[in-house]
């Protein structure tokens, strides 16, 4: 009994604690700014998650180098060329103005990128695989893929369900290029997977041609949609504008025509 109420002590006192701290921390400034300001929100997070992506191309970069996994050493290059995108289109958001035609040139140019180097590094591994070689995660590396995977995958998840409500094209080509790394991470976990617990090599061949097959194809087509959406906007673009200083000008004229009207009266 003495057990119990020690123990209950405690997780009241530490419940106090929580509740005050909470309370405090909803009072600063920032914090509460991360409340209730929805691209705020979305900023800080797509920040974490840039860093969690960049740590982990580097971890694996610097595992390839350790283990002399030259395919390793591609999917890192592969991930950090995508994290210095996702940097690049990020630190652009923090612009005081920021040209409309910028904005749908640079998501069209995370299509092109993501078409060139998504198919670049599931060549790399189709290279591996059909070379007579297999993809292994050394030692605890693939509990950090595995870990890094699920993650990825579900962040990217999350991140499209919370900021459907923004039509930013700098937004969504960071969700795109979020991904397109998670879909490229399931197919390499995969395959070291397969390698690692079992089955056949033609069981383990198929099931990654399949895998692979798909996200090529599902990342191809969000890549040549980026691009098609991206081209349409900005030719889009000078008729708005144009539409936009007719109106302005028509504007102008009602009132220089109100104007010489009063003085006349």
């Amino acid at each position: 009994m003495p057990t119990f109420y020690v123990a209950a002590a405690t997780a009241a006192r530490a419940y106090r604690l929580l509740r005050g701290a909470g309370r405090w921390l909803g009072g600063r400034p920032l914090v509460r700014r991360y409340r209730t300001e929805h691209g705020f929100r979305m900023r800080v997070t797509l920040y974490l998650s840039l860093g969690a992506n960049t740590v982990y191309a580097l971890y694996k970069l610097a595992a390839g180098h350790q283990y002399r996994a030259w395919w390793l050493g591609a999917e890192a290059l592969y991930y950090l060329l995508l994290s210095t995108a996702r940097f690049l289109l990020l630190h652009h958001l923090r612009g005081a103005h920021r040209d409309p035609a910028a904005d749908h040139r640079k998501y069209r140019f995370c299509g092109y990128l993501l078409l060139v180097l998504t198919a670049a590094v599931m060549g790399v591994a189709a290279g591996v695989l059909y070379g007579g070689k297999v993809i292994t995660y050394p030692g605890h590396l693939i509990y950090a893929a595995a870990g890094y995977t699920f993650y990825s995958f579900g962040a990217a998840i999350a991140g499209s369900v919370r900021s459907r409500r923004l039509s930013d094209p700098i937004y969504a080509a960071s969700r795109a290029i979020a991904m397109a790394a998670a879909l490229v991470s399931v197919f390499w976990l995969q395959a070291a997977m397969l390698h690692k617990f079992g089955g056949s090599a033609r069981w383990q061949r198929q099931m990654n041609l399949g895998t692979g097959a798909a996200v090529l194809l599902l990342v191809a087509a969000m890549a040549v949609y980026m691009i098609a959406h991206g081209q349409r906007a900005l030719k889009a673009l000078p008729r708005a504008e144009h539409s936009a200083d007719k109106t302005d000008r028509r504007t102008a004229q009602c009132g220089q025509t109100r104007l010489r009207h009063n003085k006349s009266l």
